[in-house]
Parts: structure tokens; C-alpha cells; sequence
């Protein structure tokens, strides 16, 4: 017979391999996480594509719940929304808007894992009016506090509490929100981490098969290598976002003068998702110098 303490050691073993290794990728750095998933969605997209199989029309919907206890107001939990990718994010975008407009819904509960909370708002803000109040809240992983916060949640949109729990979001438009109900992707956008050493012949592939690219520079004044200033300035290539402080926003936009790189003090996702929805707007230069200034 197999020694018994052996077994436990060796299930262990495996459990910390998976750790390790698969699990690892998607909480170490969820912007990171985020991208992959895109990437991932892509491949599957051209996959369709190939095999004339593009139709998602048939894909499966997220299922808002409404019982009489609710009385109008949806809940979107983690168990129908665990798929933070652009597809992802783009299909719950577009059943929340059915909800919102529905003359029955009084608002909706988001419920989103607390590591993409920030990433979550900031897509919706893009993309759903807030003409009703959407609360976001994050995912406690506890059945008896999630209903009670959801409970506080719900007296808020019901009008019966003045102010909301701690650390729940409620959406604000920051920009003019972008009509999303048509759209199945988002033109490609990456992001380049400039630094000493960085890999120039990724950013040279990455800056010609990509719609746009965001670089984010190593130095608190936003100063790029000139290796890299090199390969984004070139003629005809994809828009390029640079991020940096609110302190040097204006020197450097005032600095520039490449026609396609353009200056923002936004995080880099929110550079990222943003300059997505320009480009697949089709919006001149003026429009994406203006949005990527003013949307905070």
C-alpha cells in the first residue's frame, strides 16, 4: 500500500506547483492579467474568423437577477461577470445598458473581484450613462457580509440611506460616454514598459502589428530612451500614448512635436482603454490630444 504520508505530501506539492504557476499570472499584476485575456480573446477571434464563424449574436448572455425582494434594482455578481477581458467587459457593458434602460430598473449592483474594481469603473464610466445609479462593490467572499452590503446598497438606490458603504463606486461619466451596442472588439492597444534594457525588437513587432501602444516611462519626468523615441516617431506608425505626472503634463505636450505621440497624465489602463474606444470612433488627433488631457 502507498504510505498515506506520502500522499499528503505529494497533493501538497502539486498544490503549491499550481500555485505557482497558473494561478500566479492573474494575481500578480492584473493589468497584466487583463491584457493576456485580451490576447487570448483575439486569438480565438481570428480562430473564428478563419472558420466563418464570427456571429456572436448566439453567445451566451449574462443573466441579471430580479425577484420581488429587489424591486427593479439588477444584481450582477461575480458568477455571471468573471470576465474582465475587452470581450468580456464589452458583453456585460452592453446587458447592463439593456438594464438600464428599462423603465422597471430603479439601478443596478455590480459585484467585481476587488483587484479590478478600479479597471471595472473606469470601463463603465466610458460606456454606460449614468442616468440611474450603478454601484460597484467588491466581491467580500463572505455569503452573510456580501448580502448585508448588498442590503445598504439597495436602501441607497431605494432612497432610504443618504450615503453609501465605504469603498462602493458609483459611476460617474468623466467624458462623453461612447455607444458600444454595435461593437464586438476594441482595436488593439499594448503596453510598453520603457526602461534600461527594455526589449527594442518587441516594441519594433509590437508597434506595427498593434492599433496603438502605450508606453509607460521608467523616470519621473517621463523621459524616453532614445532607442525608443526612435522607433515610435517613425511615419506611419499606430498612435502612441505616453504617461506621465500631472506636474509635467504640460511641458511635455507643449515639448512635442511627433504628430502621432500624445502626452496624458491618466493611469495606464485608463490610457489604454481610452485610447480603444477613440480609435475604434475613428477619432482625428485633436480629439485624442483633447480626451486623453481632459478624461480623468
Amino acid at each position: 500500500m502507498i504510505n498515506k504520508k506520502f500522499c499528503i505530501t505529494m497533493s501538497g506539492f502539486v498544490i503549491a506547483s499550481l500555485m505557482l504557476t497558473g494561478c500566479s499570472s492573474m494575481f500578480g499584476n492584473p493589468m497584466k492579467y487583463v491584457i493576456s485575456q485580451d490576447e487570448t480573446r483575439q486569438e480565438q477571434t481570428e480562430s473564428q474568423n478563419d472558420t466563418g464563424n464570427n456571429d456572436t449574436s448566439s453567445d451566451e448572455q449574462i443573466l441579471s437577477e430580479e425577484d420581488n425582494e429587489n424591486h427593479g434594482i439588477y444584481i450582477l455578481g461575480t458568477d455571471k461577470m468573471s470576465d474582465y477581458s475587452v470581450s468580456g467587459m464589452l458583453k456585460a457593458v452592453k446587458e447592463i445598458n439593456e438594464n438600464i434602460d428599462d423603465d422597471k430598473t430603479k439601478g443596478i449592483i455590480l459585484i467585481g473581484e476587488e483587484q479590478y474594481i478600479d479597471y471595472i469603473s473606469y470601463f463603465i464610466s466610458l460606456t454606460v450613462e449614468d442616468k440611474k445609479p450603478l454601484i460597484i462593490i467588491k466581491n467580500l467572499n463572505d455569503d452573510t457580509k456580501q448580502a448585508a452590503l448588498i442590503s445598504q446598497v439597495k436602501s441607497y438606490i431605494n432612497g432610504e440611506a443618504e450615503s453609501l458603504p465605504q469603498d462602493c463606486m458609483v459611476n460617474k461619466n468623466v467624458s462623453d460616454v461612447f455607444d458600444v451596442s454595435s461593437v464586438k472588439t476594441l482595436p488593439d492597444v499594448d503596453i510598453f514598459y520603457d526602461y534600461i534594457g527594455a526589449n527594442m525588437d518587441e516594441l519594433s513587432k509590437k508597434i506595427y502589428i498593434s492599433n496603438g501602444m502605450v508606453i509607460i516611462p521608467s523616470t519621473a519626468g517621463a523621459d524616453i530612451s532614445s532607442e525608443t523615441y526612435e522607433i515610435i516617431s517613425q511615419k506611419n506608425i499606430a498612435p502612441v500614448v505616453i504617461t506621465c505626472s500631472k506636474d509635467v503634463l504640460d511641458t511635455k505636450i507643449k515639448d512635442n512635436s511627433a504628430d502621432n505621440i500624445y502626452y496624458t497624465d491618466l493611469e495606464p489602463y485608463k490610457s489604454r482603454l481610452m485610447l480603444m474606444f477613440l480609435l475604434n470612433k475613428n477619432s482625428d488627433s485633436d480629439s485624442i490630444k483633447n480626451a486623453l488631457i481632459k478624461a480623468d
